[in-house]
């Protein structure tokens, strides 16, 4: 966040942050949920199970993946 807030200051075409498109939010939404994700499955520290109702599995990180690059991209048109 340093480096967009520097970036911002010497940037002479405006605001950087002004300049964002709903896709970049989506994408960083989406990337704040999987680190999140995968932040508690660190702190759990259990052997993950393929399939799961209680916790999170791998074919629910993919998922959220592949959903999360679908609307990046179709929001960036």
């Amino acid at each position: 966040m340093v480096i967009l807030g520097t970036i911002d200051l010497v940037y002479t075409g405006g605001s950087v942050f002004g300049r964002m498109d709903l896709s970049h939010v989506a994408a960083g939404a989406f990337a704040v949920a999987l680190m999140g994700l995968a932040l508690l499955q660190i702190r759990q520290k259990r052997e993950q199970k393929l399939f799961s109702l209680t916790q999170p599995t791998l074919p629910v990180y993919v998922l959220l993946y592949l959903a999360g690059l679908a609307v990046a991209f179709r929001w960036s048109y």
